[in-house]
């Protein structure tokens, strides 16, 4: 298994969560639709990465962790 490969999926995991969320908070010049569709499509293009190291049920629990520890934590702070 590439931790450092692992590492770096999870890092870009966290940008594409972040940049969906700033469609929200800031204004854009693309419609919001396409952007979050773009987010998406880049998520799931990273789970398939992922899925070159890990078993699926291992890519999931990375793909959820992130979101739970880079995205959804900070949120509840504010």
């Amino acid at each position: 298994m590439a931790l450092s490969d692992i590492a770096r999926i999870r890092e870009q995991i966290t940008l594409e969560y972040q940049a969906a969320q700033r469609v929200f908070r800031e204004p854009a010049i693309v419609s919001r639709h396409d952007f979050i569709e773009q987010r998406q499509v880049q998520l799931g293009k990273y789970f398939a990465e992922l899925r070159k190291y890990l078993s699926p049920e291992q890519a999931l629990e990375v793909f959820i962790g992130v979101e739970k520890e880079k995205v959804c934590e900070p949120q509840k702070k504010d």
